[in-house]
C-alpha cells in the first residue's frame, strides 16, 4: 500500500502563500464591487438631492404654470424605476398636490416612458397613478418581475448582508405590496407561487403562463 510522503516545510509554504494570495485576490475583488455598487447608490442619491433641490427652488418662487418644473429630465442612462421614486421624494418634499403630479412628469419623460404617457387619454394622464402603472406596464415592469427578481440569485454585486438584506426588503415589498393587501391576500399570493412551482408538466404550462394572481 503506498503511502503519501509528509509535506515539507517548503512545500507546506508554498501552498499557504498561494492560498493566501487567492483569498487576497477574492476580498480585493468583493471590496471593487460593493465600491462599485456604493457608488451607484451615491450617484442615485445625488440625483434626488438634485430633484428635491430644485424642486424646493420652485415652491420657493412661485414657477409658471402649466406643468413646467424646470427638474432634470430623464435621460438614456436612468432606470426608470429609480427616476420615479426620486421624482415622488422630490414632489413629497416640496408638497406639490398629488394631483399636479403627472402633469409635472409628463415634460421630463423621454423613450418607452414618454410612449406610455402619449398613450393615455386625457383623464387618465391627468392622474399619477395611472401614468406610473402605464410606464410600468409598457417597461414590462410588474409584481411577477419582483418576484422573479426576489427569487433569483443575486451575484456577487450584492455579496454585502446589509445591501443583500435591504435589497430582498425592497424587492419584496414591490412583489407583495403588502400596503395594498390584506393579510389573507398576502398569504394567497405566497401560497400561488409555491403551487406553481410544485405543479409540473402540462399543468404547470397551462397555469403558469401568464401568471394567474388568485388561486
Amino acid at each position: 500500500m503506498d503511502t503519501q510522503e509528509p509535506m515539507t516545510w517548503q512545500q507546506a509554504h508554498t501552498l499557504t502563500l498561494h492560498l493566501l494570495q487567492g483569498q487576497q485576490t477574492q476580498l480585493e475583488e468583493m471590496v471593487r464591487l460593493q465600491t462599485q455598487e456604493a457608488e451607484a447608490r451615491i450617484q442615485l442619491w445625488s440625483r434626488q438631492q438634485d430633484l428635491c433641490e430644485k424642486l424646493s427652488e420652485q415652491q420657493t418662487f412661485r414657477p409658471r404654470e402649466g406643468g413646467m418644473t424646470g427638474l432634470p429630465r430623464m435621460t438614456k442612462e436612468d432606470d426608470v424605476e429609480a427616476y420615479l421614486e426620486a421624482f415622488e421624494q422630490a414632489a413629497m418634499v416640496a408638497k406639490w398636490d398629488p394631483g399636479c403630479w403627472a402633469a409635472k412628469l409628463g415634460p421630463l419623460l423621454i423613450g418607452l416612458a414618454q410612449a406610455a404617457y402619449r398613450g393615455l387619454n386625457r383623464l387618465e394622464a391627468q392622474d399619477y397613478s395611472r401614468v406610473k402603472a402605464a410606464i410600468l406596464y409598457r417597461l414590462e415592469i410588474s409584481p411577477e418581475t419582483y418576484r422573479s427578481r426576489f427569487r433569483s440569485r443575486k451575484g456577487p454585486k450584492l455579496s454585502w448582508p446589509q445591501l443583500l438584506v435591504q435589497t430582498l426588503r425592497d424587492l419584496s415589498t414591490q412583489w407583495l405590496q403588502p400596503e395594498e393587501c390584506t393579510v389573507k391576500e398576502l398569504v394567497d399570493q405566497i401560497v400561488l407561487e409555491q403551487f406553481l412551482t410544485d405543479l409540473t408538466g402540462n399543468t404547470q404550462r397551462i397555469y403558469g403562463r401568464p401568471r394567474r394572481k388568485k388561486l
